[in-house]
């Protein structure tokens, strides 16, 4: 079998979000069970190229050339060009040589689906639906017509969570649930691989994207009520997903001093803040997955989280939570508690060890290759 598998989404590959590093820890995935040689055909951009071609040299790596730098563009820009990659050069290059399978690890909105090779998507979330005030009224329109095209013109879609399944079901009562299947996204961290980052200890740690639904201003808020009573510092680490949130801005308004935002960080910077954090927070309102939190519990640092759409589910119940998610009050106050309740060490080890089962590379991607033989047997 022939398989194409659309990574143009990533762009060049330099900060990799959560959507980009579940479909690198799945590919790993595959190539850990043998499964992913040549007969895997990943479109990339050429920017990503070498790195890809590094990870995974069983693979064969087809560059696509953006003229101008993607990233930087204007956001119109940007969606005009996407659309053309995805809904003119990935035909175009199915057209060339002959696939059993296309496949889409996010479910980007110009996702191509074809009519004569079976389309497999990864459907992460259904965000627009749930937030609606954040995007445009055209730009939410527009994503209402390519999103019926994604749920019922898809040959079969994999979704990260039972939460998910549910919101396309509540979305789209005339979905097929037989034609949607749950498998967890992998995750896989190599321990080892640490540098270390000035940070001043102790500190408290969230790896999350800004924006709006990450609900860090919450965060901030919970802090500033406690910043006096704690010797630690926060960090906040992530890209910025969301150019109007200037959290370093509300910061200095609020006097909040022992704050430290650093940006995308690459994964062995990460990895040690993982590791030498005395609490890991994150305050999320919407996650289709929800990965960071796994990742803190698998480097065995308390995690602190909320009960909001998948995270219970995809931290087993297994870590600390409260709520509501947008009260400052209450996550100040379990934090304070954590702080000075630390969970046992074999505790912090039972749920890591736990979490590292649940998620292992090698068994979401014997999941996903079952997939892609039947639809290609279908």
């Amino acid at each position: 079998m022939k398989l194409a598998v659309n990574l143009t989404f990533m762009m060049d590959g330099k900060q990799l979000e959560g959507i980009g590093q579940f479909a690198l820890n799945l590919l790993q995935g595959l190539q850990a069970i043998g499964k992913l040689d040549k007969n895997f055909h990943l479109f990339v951009f050429d920017s990503f190229y070498e790195k890809v071609v590094s990870l995974f040299p069983e693979a064969k790596v087809i560059p696509i050339a953006v003229r101008g730098d993607f990233n930087n563009s204007n956001k119109y820009h940007r969606f005009f060009k996407s659309m053309y990659i995805d809904l003119c050069l990935v035909p175009h290059l199915l057209k060339k040589d002959r696939y059993d399978l296309l496949f889409h690890p996010f479910n980007a909105t110009n996702d191509y689906i074809s009519n004569k090779v079976p389309t497999l998507i990864t459907l992460h979330d259904l965000f627009f639906k749930n937030f609606p005030n954040e995007l445009s009224k055209k730009y939410i329109n527009y994503l209402k017509y390519r999103y019926k095209g994604i749920i019922y013109k898809t040959s079969h879609i994999v979704v990260p969570s039972q939460f998910v399944k549910q919101d396309i079901l509540k979305y789209y009562p005339g979905a097929d649930p037989g034609k949607i299947t749950v498998i967890n996204n992998p995750i896989w961290v190599d321990f080892e691989k640490t540098r270390a980052f000035p940070v001043k200890k102790p500190y408290i740690l969230c790896v999350n994207s800004i924006r709006s639904h990450k609900n860090l201003i919450t965060l901030l808020r919970a802090f500033q009520l406690i910043q006096d009573q704690v010797e630690h510092h926060l960090v906040l680490t992530g890209a910025i997903g969301d150019p109007h949130i200037d959290l370093g801005q509300y910061a200095a308004q609020q006097q909040i001093e022992k704050l430290l935002l650093t940006g995308y960080l690459p994964d062995e910077q990460r990895n040690y803040l993982y590791q030498n954090a005395d609490l890991f927070v994150s305050p999320s309102l919407h996650e289709g997955f929800g990965m960071t939190p796994v990742e803190a519990a698998l480097f065995e640092t308390p995690v602190l989280t909320t009960r909001e759409t998948s995270i219970p589910e995809v931290t087993r119940n297994m870590v600390n939570y409260y709520e509501p998610a947008a009260d400052p009050h209450a996550l100040a106050a379990q934090i304070l508690h954590l702080l000075e309740h630390q969970p046992p060490k074999s505790e912090l080890q039972r749920v890591g060890q736990t979490l590292v089962q649940e998620y292992e590379p090698e068994k979401i991607a014997t999941l996903y290759f079952d997939i892609f033989e039947r639809l290609i047997r279908g």
